[in-house]
């Protein structure tokens, strides 16, 4: 099975977020709700979509831009996310009948962009990213 590749600049870094104040805290998981809630809407709008021209990220990403609570750069990255799932079902359904598209509603983990800022709004230094000169 072929991949997309992309070659680029930038580094992230997943860490755990300890010591961070309850504010913080919830500040956190209130991203990650609304991630959650914004994979299942488009999880939902895709799979009404399934019976006629399925949704692009493209698509899914203009339609539910600045419907929930996330930066753009993070909707976008979970419509791609989504496309990705979904080509990745379609070509295994070519050797394996039984793959599933998906079809799970989920909590999502925000994406880095969204809690970098809420982090770095709360008063903790983060740096999830890093440019490589």
């Amino acid at each position: 099975m072929a991949f997309r590749t992309a070659t680029t600049t930038c580094i992230v870094r997943t860490f755990p977020l300890r010591g961070l104040s309850q504010d913080a805290q919830a500040l956190c998981l209130f991203l990650r709700e609304e991630a959650g809630r914004c994979w299942t809407g488009m999880l939902r709008a895709h799979i009404a979509s399934r019976g006629c021209n399925w949704l692009s990220a493209f698509d899914l990403s203009k339609k539910f831009k600045g419907q929930y609570n996330l930066h753009s750069q993070s909707i976008q990255a979970l419509a791609e996310k989504l496309e990705a799932n979904v080509d990745s079902a379609r070509e295994l359904r070519k050797t394996d009948p039984a793959a599933r598209y998906p079809y799970r509603d989920r909590l999502e983990p925000a994406a880095s962009h969204a809690v970098s800022t809420a982090v770095e709004k709360a008063g903790f230094s983060s740096g999830l990213s890093q440019r490589i000169a």
